[in-house]
């Protein structure tokens, strides 16, 4: 574990991070970005004048000023970035006044904006430069780094160490032909398949498996003929197993498992439900993901541009992958079908008529690439909805299989 800096620019977005003691093992420059504490305020519209006549105006007036600073983004009913933010007390109302002034002016209707509406605020991107082998948490009293947003892996192919976090971070994929680096942000994370783990596994399953289980994916073990048939010198030592290695068959059943890999996902949405929930009177009272402010995480990843998926949700809406952005409009999240990986053409959505969802099978198994609790996990679809299947907690864990009797009945 490293330890590192974090320097907020007097603008209040992140403006570098620098590792310290730690090694000189990578030194290769980086960009992340991060998603640190929500933040979201209200926009008092008591302050205009109610008419159907468009409303200009660079200056707003906010129920809050706690975390915001200037030039942070803003999303919502308005968009722009934070010029300045002042407070100032009403001795007449005897309350504190707080105006925010937007860089550019903004243009809405009065009519359009219902009740006070929530804006949201965020820093933005910064370069940081990585000098360790391996780190896991950077903290400070400004903004933390996730477990699941930064952690080092090691590339099996050039051996370098990189930061990986899902869609959002640094992210080495060698998924194209001629072995070039792609960036689709699926396969480098926690068992998934495209990098080393730094502690050698010795129980693992046969690559190739059909459903594409963790214990196949990370099975980056080469008999000594490969090298030599290919005129290569065998690897170091420090590469080499020191115990025997227990390939089992990739046909073999596993138990608690399903039968095909169709595929990952950024989420495992296991805390919330995808609708908004309403009481008995019809209001609001939260426990969806749809309608939640912009900038909100969800066990710990960023949602913008996010796949999902509702394990908890009835079947009719469970069956299928589901992608997450935020409503230009409204500030708040949207939740729509994704569309099938093969069968949908590019570029139609959810709602075109020639729109191919992404729906689950009986027996499809999905993994999850992210998050602070769920990554590495993997679900499969029965006819019961989804399914959490058999997890690898640690290197060295045996996996389980089915057992049958001689009637062929499981046991």
């Amino acid at each position: 574990t490293a330890t590192g800096t974090i320097t907020l620019s007097p603008t209040g977005s992140v403006s570098n991070i620098a590792v310290t003691n730690g090694g000189t093992r990578y030194s290769d420059t980086i960009g992340v970005q991060l998603q640190d504490i929500e933040v979201t305020a209200n926009v008092l519209l008591s302050q205009f004048t109610n008419n159907d006549l468009p409303i200009v105006a660079k200056s707003f007036i906010i129920n809050s000023n706690t975390n915001i600073l200037p030039g942070q983004v803003v999303t919502g009913f308005i968009t722009g970035i934070v010029d300045s933010i002042v407070t100032t007390f009403d001795s007449i109302a005897n309350a504190y006044v707080h105006t925010m002034t937007l860089e550019d002016s903004q243009t809405f209707n009065y009519v359009s904006v219902s009740g006070n509406p929530t804006i949201s605020f965020a820093g933005r991107d910064f370069v940081g430069e990585v000098r360790v082998a391996a780190m896991h948490t950077i903290t400070s009293s400004n903004v933390d780094i996730l477990a699941s947003q930064a952690v080092s892996g090691i590339d099996p192919v050039t051996g370098k160490y990189y930061l990986r976090g899902g869609r959002y971070a640094f992210d080495r994929d060698y998924l194209l032909a001629d072995g070039t680096e792609g960036q689709d942000g699926e396969g480098d994370l926690q068992w998934g398949g495209r990098r080393r783990e730094i502690a050698p596994d010795y129980l693992v399953i046969r690559r190739g498996a059909r459903n594409n289980n963790v214990w196949s994916r990370i099975n980056f073990w080469f008999h000594k003929d490969n090298f030599t048939d290919a005129g290569q010198d065998l690897p170091d030592n420090s590469f080499r197993a020191r115990r025997p290695i227990l390939e089992f068959d990739n046909k073999i059943e596993l138990y608690n498992h399903g039968q095909v890999g169709v595929g990952a996902v950024a989420i495992a949405c296991t805390e919330l439900l995808k609708a908004q929930q309403y009481d008995s009177a019809g209001n609001p009272v939260g426990g969806g993901v749809e309608g939640m402010p912009s900038g909100t995480t969800i066990d710990g990843v960023p949602t913008e541009n996010a796949t999902v998926i509702f394990p908890n949700e009835e079947s009719s809406v469970a069956k299928f992958v589901y992608r997450i952005f935020t409503n230009t409009t409204t500030g708040k999240l949207v939740v729509v079908r994704a569309g099938h990986p093969t069968l949908n053409p590019r570029d139609a959505v959810d709602g075109d008529i020639n729109f191919v969802p992404w729906e689950l099978e009986v027996g499809d198994t999905v993994q999850v690439i992210s998050g602070l609790y769920n990554i590495g996990n993997e679900y499969y679809w029965t006819d019961e909805g989804l399914v959490l299947g058999q997890i690898k907690f640690t290197s060295n864990q045996a996996p389980l299989f089915m057992l049958y009797d001689d009637n062929g009945i499981a046991l």
